[in-house]
Order: structure tokens, then sequence, then C-alpha cells
């Protein structure tokens, strides 16, 4: 399922986001603030439905992980860098980080979905074409 509107899309280009998240749900509020700020989403809800489209012709500029448990969110990570190693991977977590080094198979971690919100907030209106 892909969020953003039409005249989103139309007014500046976006960058595509792979929205990996078993309750997407819950995630509505952090999902509004990447719309907002030109992001265009694409919503899966299992771990297959992510890897067919990091396996199909879809081309998303970054996988971004919603994952209540940081090891966990790390694995699935590490196995999605292994079938598209050049996309990013992004994970949101509530859980907080052990260490300040960021996971295996992850290339930025989110701790809180108020950071994210903020993050994704102070992010560069995407410019890529995608």
């Amino acid at each position: 399922m892909y969020l953003g509107t039409e005249s989103q899309s139309y007014k500046c280009a976006t960058s595509t986001l792979l929205y990996f998240s078993e309750d997407a749900t819950s995630d509505s509020r952090l999902r509004d603030c990447l719309i907002q700020r030109g992001f265009r989403l694409c919503v899966v809800e299992t771990a297959q439905e992510a890897a067919n489209m990091l396996l199909s012709a879809f081309s998303a500029d970054a996988l971004v992980i919603r994952q209540d448990h940081i090891d966990t969110g790390s694995m699935i990570g590490l196995a999605f860098k292994l079938l598209s190693p050049l996309v990013p991977v992004i994970l949101l977590s509530a859980q907080p980080p052990l260490s300040s080094v960021v996971p295996l198979g992850v290339d930025a971690l989110f701790c809180e979905e108020v950071q994210a919100c903020d993050a994704a907030r102070r992010m560069p209106i995407p410019s890529g074409n995608s």
C-alpha cells in the first residue's frame, strides 16, 4: 500500500521508503510525519512482503523497519542487507540501545517514535527520483 498523495509526489521529486511494520496501524503519527516531509511510503506488514519488494523491480531509497526489540530488528535488517546491500536500513525501536553502537545490519537507529518524528522533520525534502 502506498501512502502519500499524488499532489505531494508532483510538488517535488520524492524518495520512496519501504516501511516494514508488523503492526502498521500503530505507526500512523510517524508515517504522517514522513509523508508531510515529502516521502512516499510503501507499507508492508510481513518480512516476506518486504523481501519480495526488495527482490522485485521495486526501487526503494531506504528500508524503514519498525520493531520494538533492537536485536530482532537488527537480525531483520541484516537479512534485508543481504538481499539489497545498497539500500540503507533504518530501525525504529521502542527499546533503548544498550550501547551507542548502531546494531549490525542497520544504518541508523531511532529509539522512540517522537525522536524518529523529530528526525523526519529535520530531514531535507527528498530530491532523488525513484
